[in-house]
């Protein structure tokens, strides 16, 4: 089974630094190595125990793994069983909950296995793999339609709306019209969308806990010859750092270069990181065959609009798979 695999992973790679790892207030983890949604649990070498109120008992069975229907805050010294180090990834647990924990667990010594968890699963396994290449089809395919949803005097909320409908599962994201399309992460309002705007769509498609990440711009009416340049820059930044990606090199090498184009250009330096990983855990944009990482370099203008072209990679032992190939376009979409 693929979540025994995960455990003895996760475990051959912490070696002697615990034995335990308790999996509280960390749902994406809860999910990645049980396949439960709900509740807490005890990893060891041997298994991993679930531990729900009566309320989830039912969901937690169907993993047909041990669980144990109890009160956390009552039972947890007990169930530990003379256990003193823990393992807990710290910077995913609310600080609020971590001083709980310490209350409940005074002599316990916490252990933060936050990089632990991050380099064990830094490659992907075949299960997360394809999870990932459906939800970014899903995503591909609904910002292939984007430009049949435009209609004049429509707002950035409705445009969003219908991204997330066309999916048909979990998304959320980004839509952003005229000037706002200069604000990296503008969260969509009421603007009215209008002949002459860029229109920028930052979005993802999640299921079971793994999100797509695209970005597409395009214009509603006729593009100005600046628009056109802008995009077609974006577009030669992109197809550089996929390049560069090809040949493993370092994520500051990449935005160096394409920082160094656009300030030769005259559009100022890319003033975001070129990617980040995706999937279960945040990996870091580290170029290892079977990581996931994005594509997104930008161009952002105050008081006139941006560009951003986001695509997803798989990082092949040949190069790389865009997972979210199907649908960019070389020349700027005009609506």
């Amino acid at each position: 089974m693929i979540y025994s695999k995960r455990l003895k992973r996760l475990f051959k790679h912490l070696g002697d630094k615990v034995d335990v790892v308790l999996i509280s207030g960390d749902t994406q983890l809860l999910r990645f190595l049980t396949g439960c949604d709900e509740g807490n649990a005890i990893a060891k070498r041997d298994g991993i125990e679930i531990i729900v109120p009566r309320m989830f008992a039912e969901a937690a069975e169907r993993t047909g793994m041990r669980v144990r229907v109890c009160n956390l805050s009552k039972d947890l010294r007990k169930i530990l069983d003379g256990t003193r180090d823990l393992g807990l990834r710290f910077d995913e647990i609310r600080h609020s909950h971590f001083l709980k924990l310490k209350k409940m667990l005074r002599g316990f010594k916490f252990v933060d296995i936050t990089q632990d968890v991050s380099d064990t699963f830094l490659k992907k396994d075949t299960e997360e793999i394809e999870l990932i290449r459906k939800v970014c089809r899903y995503a591909a395919e609904a910002a292939k339609s984007v430009p049949s949803m435009l209609r004049g005097r429509m707002t950035e909320i409705d445009l969003m709306k219908e991204i997330n409908y066309s999916m048909k599962a979990i998304g959320g994201g980004m839509v952003s019209f005229g000037i706002n399309t200069s604000l990296p992460h503008h969260q969509p309002g009421n603007n009215r969308l209008k002949k002459g705007d860029f229109v920028m769509v930052d979005f993802y498609c999640n299921i079971g806990g793994v999100g797509s990440d695209i970005t597409r711009t395009f214009c509603y009416g006729r593009a100005s010859k600046k628009q056109k340049d802008i995009y077609a820059e974006v577009y030669r930044a992109q197809e550089m750092a996929f390049n560069m990606v090809k040949e493993r090199r370092e994520s500051a090498d990449i935005n160096n270069a394409v920082s160094e184009m656009f300030n030769r250009d005259g559009y100022g330096p890319l003033i975001h990181g070129i990617g980040h990983s995706i999937g279960y855990f945040n990996t870091g944009f580290r170029l290892v065959e079977n990581q996931v990482v994005t594509v997104e370099p930008g161009i952002y203008i105050p008081g006139f609009g941006g560009v951003r072209i986001e695509d997803d990679v798989l990082i092949t032992k040949d190069g790389f798979d865009n997972l979210t190939r199907y649908a960019p376009s070389k020349e700027l979409i005009e609506v």
